[in-house]
């Protein structure tokens, strides 16, 4: 725990007053609650990474060991910020008179705005990078919900949010590509956004696992990959095993290579020490 520095240590003795120049001793009161402020930090970043990793991760681990979706429980609560999205968006929108189709993607343009922007703030410190990953990990799925809904925007079908049936002047995809004139390949632009959100949410479900759990035991990560490395490396594996499409395989490459980086600097650590030795 670092203590409160001295006048010389700071280096500005000529710019006190000699009257001013106090020296604070090491241990002193100023030291002491500077360790409670510190420790009391840490308890609160345990409570925001457990909450967060109870409310989301959990019931995605539990639904996937059951044979379920892995997002169930992420629906339940991310429909409600995909409708208020459209709603808010779709109201700026119209009133300001950009196309139909920015409404359309709004409902999941809101929910990446309510979890990759807290996340990016969650990432500034390391104490919270667990709950960023939470985060990243319901980004993924919100991207992997839209790969599912898009594929089936050139020929819609079923029951909205509401109970209205889906069809093409309702369905999100079906508008937004339709605009941009692709939607003769919205099948296939589908599958690949599922896979990627897919790779996403698998990746950072472990990060925030390994990121999580070692904190309740002390222990914090010096930077960011030293978690979304070895948890991307862990489901490289995973999609091998239960083969999945490229996209999800150059992810989690991708995500990797800083651990790759760290072993062969390793490598070459001990290679220099057994040529000295």
């Amino acid at each position: 725990m670092p203590s409160i520095p001295t006048i010389e240590e700071l280096g500005v003795a000529d710019w006190v007053p000699p009257e001013r120049q106090t020296e604070i001793p090491k241990g002193s009161r100023f030291d002491r609650l500077l360790e409670r402020d510190e420790e009391k930090k840490k308890e609160e970043y345990t409570l925001l990474n457990g909450i967060l990793f109870f409310t989301f991760i959990v019931p995605s681990l539990a639904a996937k060991l059951i044979g379920g979706r892995m997002s169930t429980f992420h629906s339940f609560v991310f429909v409600w910020i995909h409708e208020a999205g459209h709603g808010f968006w779709g109201l700026v929108a119209s009133i300001i008179g950009l196309p139909r189709w920015f409404g359309a993607v709004a409902g999941t343009g809101n929910e990446l705005l309510f979890s990759i922007v807290p996340a990016l703030l969650f990432f500034r410190g390391k104490e919270s990078y667990a709950a960023g990953c939470v985060l990243m990990m319901c980004a993924g799925m919100s991207i992997q919900y839209a790969g599912w809904y898009m594929q089936s925007a050139q020929h819609p079908r079923g029951i909205g949010v509401g109970g209205l049936p889906v069809t093409s002047s309702t369905h999100d995809w079906t508008i937004v590509l339709g605009y941009f004139g692709f939607l003769g390949d919205a099948f296939s632009i589908g599958m690949t956004f599922a896979a990627a959100g897919h790779a996403i949410a698998v990746i950072f479900l472990i990060a925030s696992t390994m990121g999580f759990l070692p904190s309740l035991y002390g222990w914090t990560p010096k930077k960011l990959s030293n978690i979304t490395a070895p948890a991307a490396s862990i489901a490289l594996f995973y999609f091998l095993y239960i083969g999945t499409r490229q996209i999800e395989l150059v992810i989690a490459l991708l995500l990797s290579i800083p651990l790759a980086s760290r072993l062969t600097e390793k490598r070459k650590e001990i290679n220099t020490k057994q040529t000295l030795n």
